[in-house]
């Protein structure tokens, strides 16, 4: 894997993030009974926005707690990456803290689980800035040696 795959797969894995957090806080805020994250229950637009579809618990008890659901999407996001493929130290460690196996702590709740993999994604791959378009730029033609020459000796001839 080059590490431009490496990039791709970790802004992906940051996105996923984002979207599910934000998915599980606005659940949580509106106090909608909903299952545990599962990845049979995450839609992936081809703009890589995640989305949660089918959430009501049919088959399982509903999700008891924010926190449930935060260890539920670390563990969840621990399967992703690790099928994905290696991710550098600092995905690594945000998925910890939402397991609650980091020291830093965990996330006090999903919008700041998403703002941190926002902020995360932001510092690792910052947007590039398209380049300007060269205004006012004169095309210079090639000059050919013979033409050159004959330009210096008629600037010889004028002196003499």
């Amino acid at each position: 894997m080059c590490s431009s795959d490496l990039e791709t797969d970790e802004h992906h894995v940051l996105v996923l993030i984002q979207g599910i957090a934000n998915g599980l806080n606005f659940l949580w805020q509106r106090d909608i009974p909903h299952q545990e994250p599962l990845e049979k229950n995450i839609l992936v637009d081809s703009t890589d926005l995640a989305k949660l579809k089918e959430i009501e618990a049919f088959d399982v008890p509903p999700s008891e707690s924010p926190q449930q659901d935060m260890v539920a999407l670390g563990t969840l996001l621990a399967s992703i990456i690790h099928r994905v493929g290696p991710v550098g130290q600092p995905v690594i460690e945000l998925v910890e803290q939402m397991t609650g196996q980091s020291d830093q702590g965990g996330f006090a709740n999903f919008a700041e689980l998403a703002e941190a993999a926002g902020a995360l994604d932001r510092r690792l791959f910052p947007p590039r800035k398209p380049q300007a378009p060269k205004i006012g730029r004169v095309e210079q033609k090639e000059t050919s040696p013979l033409a050159l020459w004959g330009t210096v000796a008629a600037a010889v001839d004028r002196k003499s």
